[in-house]
């Protein structure tokens, strides 16, 4: 009795794993280049750099991402960018995670 219990214990937790792993797959299918209108550039309260876009294509529409860090200090470029295609009004192709929020790159567009 206990060998069929521990064999049903272990095939539960093996699709349960299985589960795991497509669900995590499938959150990094949103992670995509898009061309976008920015309405807001800012940092919030703990200092991280934070935009309000809108894809062109329709995509999501008054969405905030978190311009990410790498660790190489372009995080302040990539605001600086940000900052000038809101002054001029132009568009900002980023490269986001629509699903997390997070904005990998952000590239003036004219």
């Amino acid at each position: 009795m206990r060998r069929v219990l521990k064999k049903k214990v272990l095939v539960a937790l093996l699709c349960a794993m299985v589960l795991a792993v497509f669900s995590v797959g499938n959150a990094m299918a949103a992670l995509a280049t898009y061309t976008c209108s920015i309405s807001q550039a800012g940092a919030n309260y703990w200092g991280y750099y934070v935009v309000q876009l809108s894809d062109t294509a329709g995509a999501f529409t008054n969405s905030q991402f978190i311009i990410v860090d790498s660790g190489n200090g372009m995080n302040k470029v990539m605001y600086a960018a940000a900052l000038t295609a809101l002054a001029n009004s132009t568009n900002v192709e980023v490269q986001a995670d629509t699903v997390s929020g997070a904005c990998a790159s952000v590239i003036a567009v004219k």
